[in-house]
Protein backbone atom coordinates (compact mmCIF):
# COMPACT_ATOMS: atom_id res chain seq x y z
CA UNK A 1 0.00 0.00 0.00
CA UNK A 2 1.38 3.41 -0.95
CA UNK A 3 -0.01 6.78 0.14
CA UNK A 4 0.97 9.94 -1.75
CA UNK A 5 1.61 13.28 -0.03
CA UNK A 6 1.39 14.58 3.53
CA UNK A 7 -0.75 17.50 4.65
CA UNK A 8 -1.28 19.46 7.88
CA UNK A 9 -4.30 21.74 8.16
CA UNK A 10 -4.90 21.31 4.42
CA UNK A 11 -1.39 22.58 3.59
CA UNK A 12 0.91 20.16 1.82
CA UNK A 13 4.06 19.63 3.89
CA UNK A 14 5.89 17.46 1.42
CA UNK A 15 5.35 15.06 -1.40
CA UNK A 16 6.14 11.50 -0.62
CA UNK A 17 4.93 8.04 0.18
CA UNK A 18 4.10 5.93 3.19
CA UNK A 19 4.96 2.38 2.21
CA UNK A 20 3.49 -0.61 4.09
CA UNK A 21 4.81 -3.96 2.91
CA UNK A 22 5.63 -7.56 3.88
CA UNK A 23 2.74 -7.87 6.32
CA UNK A 24 1.93 -11.25 7.84
CA UNK A 25 -1.81 -10.53 7.82
CA UNK A 26 -4.15 -7.71 6.87
CA UNK A 27 -7.71 -6.87 7.94
CA UNK A 28 -9.92 -4.44 6.04
CA UNK A 29 -13.30 -3.41 7.33
CA UNK A 30 -15.91 -0.74 6.67
CA UNK A 31 -18.57 0.68 8.96
CA UNK A 32 -22.01 0.68 7.39
CA UNK A 33 -24.10 3.38 9.08
CA UNK A 34 -27.38 2.09 7.66
CA UNK A 35 -26.85 -1.26 9.44
CA UNK A 36 -24.87 0.08 12.39
CA UNK A 37 -22.26 -2.65 11.82
CA UNK A 38 -18.70 -3.23 10.72
CA UNK A 39 -18.25 -5.44 7.65
CA UNK A 40 -15.02 -7.28 6.82
CA UNK A 41 -13.95 -6.72 3.22
CA UNK A 42 -12.41 -9.31 0.95
CA UNK A 43 -9.17 -8.27 -0.80
CA UNK A 44 -11.07 -8.12 -4.11
CA UNK A 45 -13.39 -5.45 -2.62
CA UNK A 46 -10.63 -3.14 -1.36
CA UNK A 47 -11.58 0.49 -1.63
CA UNK A 48 -8.88 3.18 -1.33
CA UNK A 49 -9.13 5.68 1.50
CA UNK A 50 -9.63 9.22 0.19
CA UNK A 51 -7.42 10.58 2.98
CA UNK A 52 -6.01 9.08 6.16
CA UNK A 53 -7.72 10.74 9.10
CA UNK A 54 -6.50 8.45 11.87
CA UNK A 55 -3.44 6.26 12.14
CA UNK A 56 -1.80 4.09 14.75
CA UNK A 57 1.71 2.68 14.55
CA UNK A 58 3.09 0.11 16.97
CA UNK A 59 5.63 -2.67 16.89
CA UNK A 60 2.99 -5.27 16.04
CA UNK A 61 0.51 -3.42 13.84
CA UNK A 62 -0.26 -0.43 11.65
CA UNK A 63 -3.83 0.86 11.43
CA UNK A 64 -4.95 3.45 8.86
CA UNK A 65 -8.48 4.90 8.94
CA UNK A 66 -10.45 7.24 6.74
CA UNK A 67 -13.42 7.51 4.44
CA UNK A 68 -13.59 5.27 1.38
CA UNK A 69 -13.09 7.10 -1.90
CA UNK A 70 -16.20 5.67 -3.55
CA UNK A 71 -18.67 4.72 -0.81
CA UNK A 72 -17.59 7.35 1.75
CA UNK A 73 -17.93 4.62 4.41
CA UNK A 74 -15.49 4.76 7.34
CA UNK A 75 -12.77 2.27 6.35
CA UNK A 76 -10.01 0.71 8.43
CA UNK A 77 -6.91 -1.11 7.20
CA UNK A 78 -4.88 -3.03 9.79
CA UNK A 79 -1.53 -4.58 8.87
CA UNK A 80 0.07 -7.10 11.24
CA UNK A 81 3.86 -7.36 11.62
CA UNK A 82 4.58 -5.21 8.59
CA UNK A 83 7.51 -3.17 7.37
CA UNK A 84 6.68 0.55 7.21
CA UNK A 85 8.83 3.36 5.90
CA UNK A 86 8.51 6.85 4.47
CA UNK A 87 10.01 8.19 1.27
CA UNK A 88 9.64 11.92 0.78
CA UNK A 89 10.94 15.03 -0.89
CA UNK A 90 10.56 18.50 0.64
CA UNK A 91 7.85 20.58 -0.99
CA UNK A 92 9.15 22.82 -3.79
CA UNK A 93 8.22 26.48 -3.16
Amino acid sequence: MVIDGFFLNKEELFQGMLVVMNWEAMDIKQYHLEYGKWKNLEPSAIEPISEILEQKFSKELVTLRGFGKLTRHWTEFTFYKSVVYFEFNPKDD
